[in-house]
Order: structure tokens, then sequence, then C-alpha cells
């Protein structure tokens, strides 16, 4: 059956909002930042997700709620790090930065299991001709950058390039209770927890998934635009306001509305 005409307006206006912001900021910003190309996978990765979620919306023959909510736990991750970059422009360049560097960390933290896993893979991996030159690019950027992330007594290497956990990241762009919430929900479609797999898909409409996806992704654009100074229209001001609510503050006996 095909979506009503105006399902299909409300999507398409979504769409050649996002755009409308997405090139205003291209025109805008001409020099590179680390916030910039921090910001750039960031944006990649949540505008990715999204096409998926509309790709298993149109053409998904199943009940793909819980995959759509493990798409949407990878890119509620991937937007709070972007908004806590972009959550106090004097940082921003700095926490930027520490993203862009934690490859190296990750990178020599694969070195390593590689180097004691037995499997025939790593094997092959250790016997590479390549690999010392590798090792020797990956051990120095490490040294040099492993005190940006080392934890408080100087013996470990923090788990993540931002300090503290992901909650504490939701704190910080002031979206904590909600993050208590969604978070929780989303991890239990990841993790075939007994309460997602029993008890089913928490969204009770799959339209609801890309309500939530194209809200994360206005969200995301919007401080983008903010931290650039880039002037937006009225119409999309007020998507990106909508966006920014806490996705819970709505009254239990109405349904929440969608941005827009």
């Amino acid at each position: 059956m095909a979506p009503p005409e105006e399902d299909r307006t409300f999507w398409k206006l979504n769409v050649a909002y996002a755009t409308d912001i997405g090139r205003a900021v291209h025109e805008h910003v001409r020099t590179a930042t680390p916030t910039t190309r921090a910001l750039e996978p960031f944006k990649n990765r949540i505008s990715g997700a999204l096409d998926s979620l509309t790709a298993l919306d149109r053409f998904a023959k199943n009940d793909w709620r819980a995959d759509g909510m493990t798409l949407l736990r990878a890119m509620y991750d991937a937007h709070l790090q972007a908004l806590y970059i972009l959550a106090d422009p004097t940082k921003a360049d700095e926490r930027a930065q520490l993203f862009l560097d934690f490859r190296w960390i990750e990178q020599r933290r694969m070195q390593k299991i590689i180097e004691r896993n037995p499997t025939r893979l790593a094997r092959k991996l250790m016997q590479s001709p390549k690999r010392l030159e590798g090792e020797a690019e990956r051990e120095a950027n490490y040294q040099r950058l492993r005190p940006k992330f080392a934890t408080k007594d100087g013996k470990k290497d923090r788990g993540d390039w931002y300090p503290g956990t992901l909650r504490d990241l939701a704190r910080a762009v002031g979206l904590e209770s909600e993050y208590e919430i969604l978070q929780k929900d989303l991890s239990g479609a990841v993790h075939s927890t007994p309460t997602a797999l029993l008890g089913g898909a928490s969204f009770s409409k799959s339209e609801h998934l890309l309500l939530l996806g194209w809200k994360l992704m206005f969200r995301v654009l919007g401080r983008i635009a903010e931290h650039h100074g880039v002037p937006v229209g009225k119409d999309h001001e007020e998507i990106v306001r909508d966006a920014m609510s806490n996705i819970y503050d709505f009254d239990p006996g109405e349904p929440p509305q969608p941005p827009g």
C-alpha cells in the first residue's frame, strides 16, 4: 500500500530542510578546523543510518522495528558525541582534536590484541612484511598522544576519547533525563535482552523510528549551523528548536508531535 500523500510531503520536506542547512554551512565555512574534520564523519554516520532506516521503511517485508532501534542506538551515540564537541564553543577544537587523535590509541590497542590472538588471520598479519612499518608509526603516535588519554593514575588508557561515560556527555548537553530512558531502551534491541526479545519493540509504529532519526539529524545540523554562525530560515529554525526538545517531554494523554 502506498503511503498517503501527506506522508510523502512530510519526509520530502525533512530532506529539503536538511539539504538547505547543510548547503548553507558548506557555503559559509571555508577553513578546515579540527571541529569541521571531526564533525564530518559524525554527520555522515547519522545520515547514512537515516538512509538505512528509510530503506527499511520502504522495502522491509518484516517487522523492522528492532533493527531500526539498533540503528537508532548507533545514531544516538554518535549524535551525543557531536553535540558534546559543540556544547562549548571555546572548547570545540580541543574536544574535536581528542576525537581525531584517539584513533591512534584504538589502533595500538587492536595491535596488542592481534599480537596475542591465536587465529590464522592474526598470525598472517603478524608475518606481514609491512607490519614493522605500520607498528612504528602507530607506536610513535601512541607514545606522543597517550598522556592526553591516560587515566588519573597514569597506568591505563581511558576507554573513550571523551572523559567519563556517554551519560556524562548527555548531561553536558542537557539530555540526561532523555538518555536515562532512551539509551536503555535502544540498547535492549542491540544486546537482545529478555525484555527486548520477549516484549517486542517499544515503538508502536515504525514511523516513530524515522521521526526520532530525523530529530537526531536536525539536532546535529542545527548545532553545527549555530557553531559557525550560519543563518537559517525561519522554518529551519523552528524544526531545529523542536528537535532539541526532550522526546519524553510531552503530555502522555497526547501523542508526541513530529518535528516540523
